[in-house]
């Protein structure tokens, strides 16, 4: 015991302490912080779609898409590939993974 750190003797209390109140973890860290990221990423979209895209561009890229699933829908079943989009897999985690 004499050889452990300050930062060992911190997380063999803290550890358990956090475990033990998770609740008020969740409450005072995790529900500010995950209010901040959403408000972030809502101001980040509008910035988006106010300033930064063209709406003429809209109709184009739908086209596309439906194109390609167009595309994907007249290949045969065992040949076809998952569709892919451009959401980053860490936004498309649900709860719902064993329904």
């Amino acid at each position: 015991m004499s050889g452990d750190t300050f930062w060992d003797r911190a997380k063999t209390r803290l550890v358990p302490w956090l475990e033990e109140n998770r609740g008020l973890v969740i409450l005072i860290f995790v529900l500010p912080a995950s209010l901040v990221f959403d408000l972030f990423v809502r101001f980040r979209v509008w910035l988006n779609r106010a300033f930064l895209q063209k709406h003429s561009t809209h109709e184009s890229r739908v086209q596309e898409i439906q194109d390609r699933v167009t595309a994907w829908r007249t290949q045969p079943t065992k040949d076809r590939k998952l569709l892919c989009t451009a959401r980053p897999n860490w936004q498309s985690l649900s709860t719902t993974f064993f329904r």
